[in-house]
């Protein structure tokens, strides 16, 4: 049996609209999403920076460049989230403190690149700009995680 063309185009319409219906029945994600998947990220930077920069040992240039990769992956992740409007401040602030830190470290280790460790050790401990960054990422994922109490769903993000 031939369909007539309106009948097929209604099908075809009809197949159409299912398929955007069962693929848009996903809701968008909740404010309580959003703070679960930063505290995740940031516990994950946290945990993994903790790693590749052994405590009481003397920072080597690769284990700072690994702490910077570790970071700019998370700038990346926390970029990707969608946040709810309630929210969106707080995730603004963070990424944008985040970039700083993130740009800074690569400057630091770009112009640091010659240096054999015993000078890239001191030019690390008389750096002052890396450590004031990321006192703002610290204040920023504070910022975020007292809102996240305000909004009933505490998050701890470990940064």
């Amino acid at each position: 049996m031939l369909l007539s063309s309106a009948t097929a185009r209604r099908l075809a319409c009809a197949g159409a609209l299912a398929l955007l219906a069962a693929c848009g029945s996903t809701p968008p994600p909740t404010t309580a999403d959003y703070l679960d998947e930063v505290a995740g990220i940031t516990a994950a930077l946290t945990r993994n920076s903790v790693a590749a920069l052994p405590q009481g040992a003397t920072p080597t240039r690769l284990q700072v460049d690994t702490i910077q990769g570790l970071r700019g992956a998370a700038l990346a992740d926390i970029s990707a989230l969608v946040p709810t409007d309630e929210i969106r401040p707080e995730h603004l602030a963070l990424i944008g403190a985040l970039e700083d830190l993130v740009m800074a470290g690569r400057a630091f280790l770009d112009g640091t690149a010659g240096l054999d460790q015993t000078e890239f050790v001191t030019a690390l401990d008389v750096s002052t700009e890396i450590d004031a960054l990321a006192a703002d990422v610290h204040a920023a994922c504070f910022a975020l995680e007292k809102r996240s109490i305000e909004l009933g769903h505490p998050v701890d993000l470990a940064c």
